[in-house]
């Protein structure tokens, strides 16, 4: 775990400058570590009986937990599934595509053969989701956390991944390079949507994976805002560190369609985004910096 932490360190002091708003004292780290426990679904996923989201499209149902196992069904993305196993620990693992993971026993019910009882590499199951309502008059897309899709070499290439769902299927999915979600990291994850943010019918996704064990902490937060018809990174930083990985103005419009640019500047006392709104550089006067927090 310690060689995990220290890479991601190494690898955003090489690839950024550290020009992150936001870096935790010990302090702040308890507080957070506190909230966060208290709405990340990690822990109630391990447990037995918990319900799972299928994060990759055709995923097989093994009948073993190794990779060349005969697949009993492939399942839909964002396709539901029940824990079997409550133990993490005496889970099969395994590495594929340069991640170490688990795999999970899981039970569903398809659709002619009724229940059937399989494993799902870790994966392919996501880490953290949330519901939004993307498309007006349309129901809620399902937004998930989880691993990349991508292989890797070593583990300083490794990403997380966002990806929308929308009826039953995959529109997007968006990359967040460094995040450690596989289950080396021992980390817990989150998925949350903001809205309006920074400015009224604005919907804003944070993604975080937070470590904390006795090889160290960590808290990586990424920001994506929602355009209309797709996702787009805003900010991306590791808050132990205070290395930024990205930090990208969001540019809106004011109460009377006026152009305004707008940057991620920290976080309130509720651990909610405050942005720092003003109008483009290009603009004629530049107004006084509004500050907006959080509702």
């Amino acid at each position: 775990m310690r060689t995990v932490l220290l890479t991601l360190v190494v690898a955003g002091a090489t690839l950024h400058a550290p020009s992150a708003q936001v870096r935790y004292s010990e302090r702040d780290f308890q507080d957070y570590y506190r909230w966060f426990q208290s709405v990340s679904p990690t822990d109630a996923q391990q447990r037995k009986g918990a319900q799972l989201l299928i994060f990759s499209p055709a995923t097989p149902l093994r009948s073993a937990p190794f990779q060349t196992a005969g697949s009993l069904a492939y399942l839909p993305i964002g396709g539901t599934v029940t824990n079997l196993v409550g133990h993490p620990f005496d889970a099969f693992k395994d590495e594929i595509n340069g991640y170490s993971d688990r795999w999970f026993r899981v039970g569903t019910r398809i659709e002619g053969a009724g229940w059937v009882e399989g494993y799902v590499w870790g994966a392919d199951i996501a880490r953290a989701w949330t519901r939004a309502a993307l498309f007006p008059g349309e129901a809620p897309a399902l937004a998930m956390l989880g691993i990349g899709g991508d292989p890797i070499r070593h583990v300083s290439e490794m990403q997380g991944e966002v990806r929308i769902v929308h009826d039953q299927t995959l529109i997007q999915r968006i990359r967040i390079e460094k995040m450690c979600l596989f289950s080396e990291c021992d980390s817990d994850a989150l998925l949350r949507v903001l809205p309006d943010q920074p400015r009224p019918g604005q919907l804003l996704f944070e993604a975080t994976s937070l470590i904390s064990n006795c090889s160290g902490s960590s808290i990586e937060k990424a920001f994506f805002v929602w355009t209309g018809d797709g996702l787009r990174s805003i900010y991306h930083a590791e808050y132990t560190t205070g290395y930024t990985f990205a930090h990208t103005p969001l540019r809106v419009e004011n109460e009377k369609n006026e152009p305004l640019e707008c940057r991620y500047l920290g976080e309130d006392q509720s651990f909610n985004p405050i942005w720092a709104c003003t109008a483009p550089a290009a603009a004629q006067g530049r107004p006084a910096e509004k500050v907006i927090r959080a509702r």
